[in-house]
């Protein structure tokens, strides 16, 4: 070690010396401890919202987060686009026959990026399937729907993102918002 003193506000503190080395120690310990607090009780808080069915991360596409963090309807075609998706839906009764409709009748979808903005692009199997089993289109607030799972690829696992099994989220309040389906014919697809 080199003669490299440390000061704070209350002391000097000279590394070399056993008492002070022990004692930056126990206050590097308790002020960890002090953060992992802090940690657990932001995530209690959280968990909370959630159980409230007061926490929304992101609003699905065709609602909007309002300033009381609730989801309401969007009054554009961003809504009309996926009321038409569960119509479609309803009428011909699988998801690849919803798509191919879209697909021959030349439609596109809105999206959601990353950073929230909206894109309408060509739709896929999967941005259909995603619509039709979202909760939220049905009126219910969810929350933990999706965990950290090991992907295996090629060669190499990776972290990568996986939906949960409906007994496992966290938290789930039918009737929390306006739904966009009629009823009946989502609750047949999700379950």
């Amino acid at each position: 070690m080199v003669d490299t003193l440390l000061v704070d506000q209350e002391a000097i503190y000279a590394q070399r010396q056993g008492n002070d080395r022990l004692l930056l120690g126990l206050k590097g310990s308790l002020n960890e401890y002090e953060l992992d607090l802090l940690r657990q009780r932001s995530l209690a808080a959280r968990y909370q919202k959630a159980r409230r069915g007061e926490l929304i991360v992101a609003a699905p596409v065709g609602y909007v987060k309002t300033d009381e963090q609730e989801l309401e309807k969007d009054p554009d075609r961003r809504e009309k686009a996926i009321t038409l998706i569960f119509a479609k839906f309803s009428e011909l009764a699988t998801v690849r026959q919803t798509l191919l409709w879209f697909l021959e009748h030349g439609l596109d979808l809105p999206a959601r990026r990353p950073n929230g903005d909206i894109v309408w692009k060509r739709p896929c199997y999967a941005t259909v399937y995603r619509i039709l089993t979202n909760p939220a289109y049905g009126g219910t607030y969810a929350y933990s729907k999706t965990g950290a799972a090991t992907v295996n690829g090629s060669s190499v696992a990776r972290q990568g993102v996986r939906r949960k099994p409906r007994e496992d989220w966290w938290h789930c309040a039918p009737g929390h918002t306006k739904a966009m389906s009629r009823g009946n014919e989502r609750r047949r697809f999700v379950k």
